[in-house]
């Protein structure tokens, strides 16, 4: 008699356990965010419909996820459903692991970026501990530990050059979404009158305030740049070009002076980094009389008092602005030597201002100062530990994309590069420490080194059979750097 060779059949697969999760995950969540009882029964059906989504496409995920991190619908239109980002980050985060763990033939690549933005953070949550006001500095930990999150996700949920490229679209889109609609929202009326002049806000609460909006699109501008390329095509080239003009007349329209200095710093990098210096100078030249030709003479005035640091004749407050910022450096080097190990604490700069120096109750307004005053010595060699990464890696893949001829992620190697400067540099007149673009810079920047996505480390023949790739379509001849 034969025997019976069948396979005893399984009903519960690892596969089975990740749909039950995530689903139940879906279930619990608008309950525990939807305040209105009306809407209960529509959020959950809601959130059940996009688990099943994207259980089978965890990118789909990724991009709601990031609709919810770059557009922040929940802080302009959903007010009511409370602590709706920190949820989806949950979720997200758990259909990662998930995913991570049942994929065939992962592996877990630890950069030594990673090794520095872990070490940033734990740095940080010992801080919490030593901290002058521990609640305050724990909020702010827990803020870190959600951009945590959302460089995980984006790092292990992006897999093709494909999706690299609609992840950095997106991050333009982004930021486009708050400048139009600031400038939409300016010309309706919707202003704030201050420093003697109107200027233009976000509608989210997070980066609303008229020098965080110009923050933003400044820190973006470099993306917009690089991704227009040569090779790119007609329309994107029209619409990066729009976005472009409409980003630059939103800062204008801010009245944020740091954000017009960066601006033309980010024009003398661009220079630094371009061949033909001559003509980008004249062209560069040319576009700066032409905005400031258009410009209203109020913003005109606001700009003109860069320069002014007379104190006697300071009619804008540039010069008590400069002042200032140069007396809370003086503070902050004061708390750095009251505690030099760990400092005051996250975000208590403010805090130790108010009860300590009984002075105003104001933020750093400098990066040095936050960084000193905030996380004393260990922060500072924790953080520039993870800027010494960062750059060695920028230094690294451009050599390797230069080499390769692949022009776009050389473009975005370069962009990273701009965006750190220019963080430096806006730091100098803003307290941009925790912002969440460390982060995604240093996302970009790993997912540059994956193989997958840019072809970093293969051989140059070996780049046009990676999947969801527009590889091929570039130059795979090898090319002198560029110097």
């Amino acid at each position: 008699m034969a025997k019976n060779n069948r396979q005893p059949r399984i009903y519960i697969t690892r596969e089975l356990l990740l749909q039950l999760a995530l689903l139940a995950v879906c279930l619990v969540l608008p309950a525990l965010l939807v305040t209105d009882i009306g809407i209960l029964p529509f959020a959950i059906i809601g959130a059940v419909i996009a688990g099943i989504i994207i259980l089978k496409r965890p990118f789909i995920g990724l991009v709601f996820y990031l609709i919810i991190f770059y557009i922040r619908p929940q802080e302009i239109w959903f007010t009511g459903v409370v602590g709706l980002e920190k949820a989806v980050g949950i979720a997200m985060l758990i259909l990662t692991i998930l995913k991570l763990k049942f994929t065939d033939n992962f592996q877990f690549k630890i950069t030594n970026i990673h090794v520095g933005l872990v070490i940033f953070i734990f740095i940080a949550l010992i801080n919490v501990a030593m901290s002058f006001w521990i609640t305050g500095s724990w909020k702010l930990w827990v803020e870190l530990i959600r951009l945590l999150i959302v460089f995980f996700c984006v790092v292990h949920l992006i897999d093709t050059e494909r999706q690299f490229k609609f992840f950095i679209m997106f991050t333009i889109l982004g930021t486009a979404f708050h400048a139009t609609t600031a400038v939409i929202n300016y010309y309706r009326g919707i202003r704030e009158l201050e420093m003697g002049i109107e200027r233009a806000f976000a509608m989210d609460s997070s980066f609303s305030d008229p020098n965080s909006l110009a923050a933003t699109i400044v820190y973006t501008l470099p993306l917009i740049y690089y991704y227009f390329h040569k090779k790119a095509p007609n329309y994107i080239k029209i619409f990066l070009s729009v976005i472009s003009l409409i980003s630059l007349w939103c800062v204008v329209l801010t009245g944020s002076r740091t954000g017009m200095a960066g601006v033309l710093v980010f024009l003398i990098l661009v220079l630094w980094e371009g061949k033909h210096k001559l003509r980008n100078l004249l062209l560069m030249a040319l576009a700066i009389l032409v905005i400031w030709a258009v410009m209203p003479s109020q913003y005109q005035q606001r700009f003109e008092s860069i320069t002014n640091l007379n104190t006697e004749d300071d009619v804008t407050g540039a010069a008590a602005s400069a002042e200032s910022r140069l007396k809370f450096l003086g503070y902050a080097f004061g708390m750095f030597m009251d505690r030099p190990l760990f400092g005051y604490g996250l975000g208590n700069f403010g805090t130790a201002m108010g009860m300590v120096y009984q002075g105003a109750w104001l933020q750093a307004h400098t990066l040095p100062g936050q960084l000193i005053s905030e996380m004393g010595l260990t922060g500072v060699i924790a953080f520039s530990l993870w800027m010494i990464f960062l750059f060695s890696n920028i230094k690294k893949l451009r050599h390797y994309f230069r080499l390769s001829g692949n022009t776009f992620m050389s473009n975005m190697t370069i962009a990273m590069k701009t965006h750190i400067l220019l963080m430096f540099f806006m730091g100098l007149g803003g307290h941009n420490l925790f912002r969440y673009n460390w982060f995604i810079i240093s996302a970009v920047l790993v997912l540059l080194l994956k193989p997958g996505i840019s072809g970093f480390g293969l051989p140059v023949q070996d780049r046009n059979a990676l999947p969801g790739t527009d590889l091929d379509k570039e130059s795979t001849t090898e090319t002198k750097p560029v110097e």
